[in-house]
């Protein structure tokens, strides 16, 4: 578990968020400190310096003996235990001072002096009592040939940084702690996530279109994605449902015409027929030939037009487009004896496909014609509403229940049962792939609610331009 765990991306993230933040840290940190002990070297020199040219200036005035007897106070037991002083004579012996001797003394480039000094000092631990402790001084030499020597014992400085850095580090390392913590905890949520995704899949892998990833409900990026990947199965699913759908349709609905076609041609094979009988037997063969010809091109059309083919968009005169489609079908509709009327918006035009439009329309006029009875009434519309185009059709015919609404639209679907009324079932499945390919909303509604016969009214909703 741990190695894996150790793979996982929000494991390196927590670890890169760590070591990034941990950097911020550590160099802010690091700047503080400089600059902190910077400013107490420099508070350091500055106090050295201020003293011994204090004292400089008292040796001038009062002599060396005053001299001697100011830093014999100053290095009293009772004074200041971090004050270091020795003052020696032309001769080189010590006059006054709490220093034993000349230490050996290391000059710095800021004219600073450095040295240890080793002595008992006071301490709780015995060790640290023995230790050598780092001075920082100044040394200047006096009018008449002495020597001062004007130091601090700077251990308990070094001391404030060496626990500084221990601080430093120590919170570096817990910090460090923390993230492979929350890394861990992190990946462990993450891989049971995972895993628990990763059987859904394999659930669907082995047939199981039905199933779906699982979700959490927190909505994060990753619920988002898994449900995008839900939808995507689910829209898979209806088109497995559809193709197995459209196989047992194609085999009904192929079947009777074929079957009709073998039993002319086998019977114009065993019997004798003039050529009269032979041209009505080859008649009627072509006409279910272009029946299954006819279905073959719908499906071939609809499959294009779901799949985003069907070349560009180019601006179409609707106004034009109505005017040609409604003088087909106003033609049938007056044999049939239904009322057919028009009603257009002037200078309507639209970016697509007009054959595909054609198409679509010339369906649904032809379904409200074949199903409203005579005296009926199909009516043909196109308008423009708050920036949209609109193109209805309605019909006073019987209608389609509610419930089959969205059935209606898939291949093959027929409410006859039977399917004894003429047609493929695709009149339909072809309007909502050109509704689907013009990124237009397709609606199916009563023109008459709560009649008898309620009739049916398909809407077409496109995006503008709306006018010209």
């Amino acid at each position: 578990m741990i190695p894996r765990i150790l793979k996982t991306n929000a494991f390196r993230l927590a670890i890169l968020y760590a070591a990034f933040f941990g950097a911020s840290v550590l160099a802010l940190l690091s700047y503080l400190y400089w600059d902190t002990v910077r400013h107490m070297d420099h508070t350091v020199a500055n106090d050295i310096s201020t003293e011994m040219g204090f004292l400089q200036h008292r040796a001038e005035l009062f002599g060396i003996d005053d001299l001697a007897d100011e830093i014999a106070r100053r290095s009293a037991p009772s004074g200041t235990t971090d004050h270091l002083y020795l003052l020696s004579a032309p001769d080189g012996h010590i006059v006054a001072g709490n220093l034993p001797g000349w230490p050996d003394i290391e000059t710095l480039e800021d004219g600073m002096v450095h040295f240890s000094l080793r002595q008992e000092w006071e301490h709780e631990d015995e060790q640290r009592r023995r230790e050598p402790h780092p001075v920082q001084g100044v040394v200047a030499s006096l009018l008449g040939g002495g020597k001062l020597l004007v130091g601090r014992d700077t251990h308990e400085r070094q001391e404030i940084q060496e626990n500084t850095l221990r601080t430093m580090a120590g919170a570096m390392g817990a910090m460090l702690v923390v993230a492979l913590v929350v890394g861990g905890t992190l990946s462990r949520g993450v891989l049971h996530r995972l895993e628990t995704v990763n059987l859904a899949i394999r659930g669907i892998m082995e047939g199981n279109l039905k199933r779906r990833l699982p979700l959490d409900g927190s909505g994060d990026e990753v619920d988002r994605l898994l449900t995008s990947l839900n939808a995507m199965l689910e829209r898979i699913d209806r088109l497995m449902e559809g193709m197995r759908n459209v196989t047992d349709n194609v085999a009904h609905d192929l079947r009777t015409p074929l079957s009709r076609m073998r039993s002319r041609m086998e019977l114009g094979l065993m019997e004798v027929h003039d050529a009269n009988e032979l041209r009505s037997i080859l008649d009627e063969t072509v006409t279910d030939l272009e029946g299954v010809i006819a279905t073959f091109n719908a499906l071939l059309a609809i499959a294009q037009a779901e799949s985003g083919a069907g070349g560009p968009k180019v601006t179409i005169d609707l106004n034009a487009l109505v005017e040609d489609v409604g003088e087909l079908y106003g033609a049938l509709a007056e044999e049939e004896g239904v009322d057919f009327e028009v009603k257009e918006d002037p200078g309507l035009t639209l970016q697509g496909n007009r054959h595909l439009l054609a198409q679509a329309l010339g369906n649904l006029l032809d379904n409200a014609i074949k199903y409203t009875p005579s005296g009926g009434q199909v009516r043909l519309g196109a308008w423009s509403r708050g920036g949209k185009i609109v193109l209805q059709v309605s019909d006073s015919g019987p209608g389609i229940p509610t419930i089959d609404r969205e059935r209606v639209l898939d291949r093959f679907t027929r409410l006859d049962a039977s399917r004894t009324t003429p047609g493929n079932g695709l009149g339909l499945s072809m309007v909502r792939a050109a509704a689907l390919w013009h990124g237009a909303k397709l609606e199916l509604s009563d023109t008459h609610p709560g009649q008898p016969q309620p009739g049916l009214t398909v809407t077409l909703v496109f995006s503008g331009p709306d006018k010209s």
